[in-house]
Order: structure tokens, then sequence, then C-alpha cells
């Protein structure tokens, strides 16, 4: 059988993923990358590229909510971006007013500003 007929019966469901047990607080990357595991495992003619479709199509909720957990990954990086963006032009501004190292001028913006200080360390 040639590399590309075994892709062809794996991913048209002749193999079955099977489902092993996760921990129900695992993130969906945790979770599908011990099925992908098992799969290899079980499977050493699978590629990582094909196990990890074959556990997608066989979870389709997994696979959606793999995804959610990136693009809420994505919105934490680009809050965080804002809030350092905003704490960068809030210490250059307060140390051209005074004559404060970066360090201490990011200290005082930081305290003068909890929710400021709140998003930036949330998103550490």
């Amino acid at each position: 059988m040639k590399n590309s007929d075994y892709h062809n019966e794996t991913i048209q469901g002749s193999t079955r993923v099977r489902l092993i047990a996760t921990p129900s607080n695992a993130r969906p990357d945790e979770e599908i990358a011990n099925r992908v595991n098992a799969l290899l495992i079980e499977n050493k003619k699978l590629d990582f590229k094909r196990a990890m479709i074959m556990v997608m199509q066989e979870d389709p909720d997994l696979a959606i909510r793999y995804r959610e957990q990136f693009d809420s990954s994505k919105t934490k990086t680009e809050d965080n971006q804002n809030a350092s963006d905003t704490l960068t032009q809030l210490t250059y501004a307060k140390m051209a007013k005074s004559n404060l190292s970066y360090k201490e001028a990011s200290r005082q913006v930081l305290n003068e500003n909890p929710e400021l200080a709140k998003r930036y360390v949330d998103n550490i």
C-alpha cells in the first residue's frame, strides 16, 4: 500500500481515533496532543499532521475549543500589547516632565493607574 493510499483510507475513517482518558480540566491543545500521541504510538505509519487531522475530524467540538483557545490567546496578546504601549507612552511622558529613570517613572505610572497596572500584570 502506498503512503498516499494509506492517507486516504485513514482520513476517510477506516482508522478510528481511540479516545483516551484526559483530565476534565485539560486545555484543548493538551487533549489533542494526548490523542495524537496515542495514535502515533498505535500506528507507526501515521505522521503528526495526519494524526491531528484524524483527531479533529473525530471530535469536532474539541477542534472548535482548540481554535477558540488560540483566538483568546491572540486577544490576550493584543491586550498585553495595548497595556504595554500605554505604559511606555505614559512612562516617557513622566520622564520628560521629571528627572526620573525609566524604572522609577514606570513604577509611578503603574501606581497612579491601577487599572493599567492590572491589565499589564494580568497579561504578562
